[in-house]
């Protein structure tokens, strides 16, 4: 039973950093858009808001991320 428990977590924690993987994709594409805007003068509040809320998100997997990876 233990060692289903081990593989069990262990594939969460491998989809959670893929899904920290893929948030940062996102934060990164949406920071070469914020940087486009301000070069062309059009900047928007929607891209600062995607920003802020891929950032929480980023963050949150990260902790997600460390406590799977804590010991028991």
């Amino acid at each position: 039973m233990r060692g289903h428990h081990a593989e069990a977590k262990g594939a969460e924690t491998r989809a959670l950093r893929q899904r920290l993987a893929v948030t940062f994709n996102d934060l990164a594409e949406l920071t070469e858009l914020r940087q486009i805007e301000r070069e062309s003068g059009q900047s928007t509040d929607l891209v600062g808001t995607a920003i802020l809320r891929k950032t929480q998100c980023l963050r949150d997997l990260a902790k997600a991320v460390r406590w799977r990876q804590e010991p028991g």
